[in-house]
């Protein structure tokens, strides 16, 4: 891959040269600049192949750079650099159309190069692609090819199609993942006996010779490099067979097809488009398997994400587990003690009755708590849903109610005074809720009398505003700016990822806002989410 020409883009100059001077060592032709406004004139002026330039700069961040310098180079492949290695930014860089991520700091060379390599190889791959997209004839022949994401079934396809078009008694496609591996059979039809074949180590020599003749070779039975698989082909009463090697990053497909006595001579468009669309069919291959790569790169996000937002919903509850073990204790204790007085047998039947009913009372008290905690706990559907959102804050408030009552936080409800529908995901917001709660709980947990929290919700037509304030300190400048970043918290204790994924979930999932604006009722914090609504 050396050779490739290399624009390093940082505000950090040291880490752009230090780039600069390691890629330089493996062959690479490499310009580094600090400024976006330098970077751009390069760019204008030089066709370079990779753009490695860092995602936060003063002057224009990296998505917006490779965005402008897309428009005079779309075949640019983009790398981008951070040092805030978040699950936001890897997103983020997918959705913009970066070939590839670099954490800063880089921890040794090797990481850089290969890197590097990797996303000019990912470069080269699209541009194969490319230019074999503007073959018309073959669209009709390749079109579901391209379509198939499954390698298994996508190799099944290219066989059959392969045998249809140029009319051979059989085809199939062999591999090598890596230079010094063995050929695999990956895919072919009545291959039984050609496999076992297969299996001899003269045979793998003859396919290693075969696979470094370009474009192609055709043999035929007699030709004395076939060895074994000459004796094969005589002994199946097949005439001669064409082999194509395509190259593809670390695979190398030899794409083969057989043709009987009874069947026609090879003529040059069988083989031209043999050649073509052995070609288009390496190209589909390595396209399913980056895409089934890309897929589980996601899924691990999603998964990532989806275990993050859990890790936090458990750590509010954790929080609230003290106040609820008060509040499940004072109504078991009441139930034992209206359980020992019913026992007694001096007691009269009325008034027996009277603590039992006392009792029952207690228990159906406990159990309301524990739905009320269990229904938090257990994972939502993560749908849409038409929910009144009032009985949604009113559920929030029930389970932070013993710390409240524990606490002598005051609740000030400013509400509409009818139900607010709305379509959301209930999980989704109640959590955000929960959350944006507890930080006021704890932003008025240390200040004297009164401690107060205020509720508000306003309709406003197209979208509902929720605002929750608190009479604590506030916040610092300093700090504000970086709140909804992962792991900054105002707290010593806690995960840091409240906010975080708050924001997430209003503004990313719903398409809502998440904001801390001027409060109205003193010196305190003041969050607002605003939520559109869905016809």
């Amino acid at each position: 891959m050396a050779g490739e020409k290399i624009l390093i883009v940082d505000d950090d100059m040291a880490n752009a040269l230090l780039c600069k001077r390691l890629l330089e060592r493996a062959g690479f032709e490499v310009q580094a600049v600090n400024h976006t406004a330098d970077a751009l004139t390069h760019l204008k002026s030089t066709a370079y192949d990779l753009l490695v330039t860092d995602i936060r700069m003063p002057d224009m961040d990296g998505f917006e750079l490779m965005s402008l310098a897309a428009q005079s180079n779309p075949d640019l492949a983009i790398l981008l650099m951070t040092g805030f290695g978040t699950v936001e930014n890897a997103v983020q860089a997918l959705r913009f159309g970066a070939d590839g991520l670099l954490l800063k700091p880089i921890s040794s060379a090797g990481e850089l190069v290969e890197t590097v390599g990797s996303v000019l190889q990912k470069r080269q791959t699209k541009l194969d692609a490319m230019r074999l997209s503007v073959l018309h004839p073959l669209f009709d022949i390749s079109e579901h090819i391209f379509a198939e994401t499954t390698p298994d079934v996508l190799s099944d396809l290219i066989v059959n199609d392969v045998r249809k078009q140029t009319q051979a008694a059989i085809t199939g496609i062999f591999v090598q993942q890596g230079k010094e591996s063995t050929w695999k059979v990956l895919a072919g039809s009545d291959l039984t006996q050609l496999s076992q074949s297969k299996r001899s180590p003269t045979v793998d020599r003859v396919l290693q010779e075969l696979s470094s003749i370009e474009p192609y070779v055709l043999l035929n039975h007699k030709d004395a490099r076939l060895g074994r698989m000459g004796d094969w082909l005589r002994g199946n009463n097949y005439r001669d067979m064409v082999c194509v090697p395509v190259n593809r990053a670390n695979n190398c497909y030899l794409f083969y097809a057989i043709r009987s006595n009874d069947q026609p001579e090879w003529a040059n468009p069988d083989l031209e488009l043999m050649v073509i669309f052995a070609r288009q069919a390496a190209v589909a291959l390595e396209n399913a398997a980056l895409y089934n790569e890309l897929k589980d790169f996601i899924r691990q996000l999603e998964d990532s994400q989806r275990s993050l937002i859990m890790a936090e919903k458990m750590a509010a509850l954790g929080r609230l587990m003290a106040s609820l073990a008060h509040e499940l204790n004072n109504p078991l204790q009441s139930v034992q003690n209206c359980l020992h007085l019913a026992e007694r047998k001096d007691l009269p039947e009325p008034q027996r009755q009277e603590f039992i009913a006392l009792a029952r009372k207690e228990v159906e008290r406990v159990s309301a708590l524990a739905q009320t905690a269990m229904e938090y706990y257990r994972p939502g559907r993560l749908v849409r849903q038409k929910v009144e959102l009032l009985d949604l804050l009113e559920t929030v408030l029930n389970l932070v109610e013993p710390q409240l009552r524990n606490n002598q936080i005051t609740v000030v409800r400013e509400f509409p005074g009818r139900p607010l529908e709305i379509e959301v995901i209930w999980d989704n917001i109640q959590q955000v809720i929960l959350n944006l709660l507890i930080n006021a709980m704890d932003a008025v947990s240390s200040q004297s009398d009164p401690r107060q929290i205020w509720i508000e919700v306003r309709d406003l037509e197209t979208e509902i505003e929720i605002c929750i304030e608190d009479n604590g300190s506030g916040l610092a400048p300093a700090i504000e700016e970086r709140l909804f970043e992962p792991f900054v918290s105002t707290k010593p204790f806690g995960t840091g990822l409240g906010l975080s994924i708050s924001y997430e979930l209003v503004v990313d999932v719903h398409g809502g806002e998440l904001s801390f604006v001027q409060p109205l009722h003193g010196q305190g914090a003041r969050a607002r989410v605003v939520l559109p609504r869905k016809d």
